[in-house]
């Protein structure tokens, strides 16, 4: 009579499954390039352009950081990556924090 472990196929499917969630977790930087000072221009043209100076918007102390923006080159379309400064810390949560909570 055999007597089979099942660790050995038990450590497969814990590595397997590591293996798939650490490739599909991994952000693609082959993608991602550094943008040049000219497109950044014409960024901050275009974010001028179209920002709204809305009577309400608890966003609006965020500011773009735009030395840190990447372009992401997509089959049918060019995404820029664009990182907020958020000094003030805002966020916004689905769930109704209690005052003082942090």
């Amino acid at each position: 009579m055999k007597n089979k472990s099942k660790f050995p196929n038990l450590t497969l499917i814990i590595v397997f499954f590591c293996l798939i969630f650490n490739g599909s977790c991994k952000k693609d930087l082959d993608t991602n390039e550094k943008v040049s000072n000219h497109e950044i221009t014409r960024l901050k043209d275009w974010f001028q352009i179209n920002s709204v100076d809305q009577k309400f918007n608890r966003f609006k102390t965020m500011t773009p950081n735009w030395e840190s923006t990447l372009v992401n080159n997509q089959p049918d379309q060019e995404v820029y990556e664009i990182s907020l400064n958020n000094s003030e810390q805002i966020f916004q949560s689905t769930i109704i924090l209690e005052k003082g909570s942090e």
